[in-house]
Parts: structure tokens; sequence; C-alpha cells
């Protein structure tokens, strides 16, 4: 993967952006207003940590979201990418480099993303680690003590699939 194809943006409004693109796709996202996105999917939790993760080659928008009442915490690390096939591509490196086997498909059929990956730590466990895909956008989460984390995934993906308003797709 060549990192030049790929160019993130980070204004301090909580909008993602992809910088330049390599494809004219209306099924291609530009931005995302991330506040946005957060109040709509998970209003219960607030930002609490905003920065740029590094892993290898690669960098993401990381967001750590609380909820006060609990103090149960989400990581959530957001990538665009220039199309689907550089976002699979992505997501393919960060499951083999996963210290955990991942398992591909949501365990009760929920349609998640493009690609969808999960961890439970044990069968009877709840979901706590989720990565998934939707068109050119990559999403890698993870989470203790909460048991909705891929309602959140499911938001985040119907979110992006009835295009709201604060994501911005190529045209």
């Amino acid at each position: 993967m060549e990192k030049a194809f790929k160019t993130l943006l980070f204004c301090s409004l909580g909008i993602l952006l992809l910088q330049s693109c390599t494809k004219n796709d209306s099924n291609v996202i530009k931005a995302i207003d991330t506040e946005l996105l957060f109040n709509s999917c998970i209003p219960d939790f607030s930002l609490i940590l905003e920065r740029d993760w590094n892993w290898t080659l690669d960098t993401l928008t990381e967001y750590i979201l609380e909820r006060t009442v609990d103090s149960v915490s989400i990581h959530l690390r957001i990538g665009l990418y220039s199309d689907r096939e550089e976002a699979n591509d992505w997501l393919a490196f960060y499951v083999s480099d996963a210290s955990a086997s991942m398992n591909e498909g949501h365990p009760e059929g929920l349609a998640i993303g493009d690609q969808f990956y999960w961890w439970s730590g044990s069968p009877d466990a709840e979901i706590s680690n989720i990565m998934f895909f939707r068109y050119n956008a990559f999403f890698m989460m993870n989470c203790r003590n909460y048991n909705k984390l891929d309602t959140f995934a499911l938001n985040i993906d119907q979110e992006i699939l009835r295009r709201a308003p604060y994501i911005s797709f190529m045209e």
C-alpha cells in the first residue's frame, strides 16, 4: 500500500477529512463530522480524547468516548482511504496484525459494513473488539464492560448508508 494515496486532515471542529482521492465515486466518503456522528449514534457518551494514532505505516484518528455514570469507555479509531479496496487492504492488515483471533461476520447475522470482524474473549462474553469498513471508511473499536459495542457499530454503518447530512460524499 502506498502511503501517498491516503492523506487525512483533522480539523478542531471534530471533522475527519479525506484530503486527496484517486477516484470520483459517489460512495467515497470525503468527510465525517465525528461530533455529530457520536451524538447521533451513542448520545450517552462524551468525547474525552482525540488524537492521531499510529500503527506501523498507517495513521488513524483515535477517539475515546466515556459514559460518566459508570466510567465505561470506548476506544474508536477511524481512517478514511482513497477507495474501498484500500480500506479493505488495511482491514486485512489490521486483522492479521491483531493479537487475538478475530471472527469474520456478525455472530447473530447482522449486516455491518462491507466487511466485519469481531472478538469477544469467550463464547459467552459480549463483543469487545470490532473492525469493519464501509465504502472507504475504516472503523476499529474496543471496549470492556459495555454490551452494546456491536449496536454502536451498526448505528455508525446505518448512518453511512442513509447518507446522514454530517457525512460528506464525493460527487
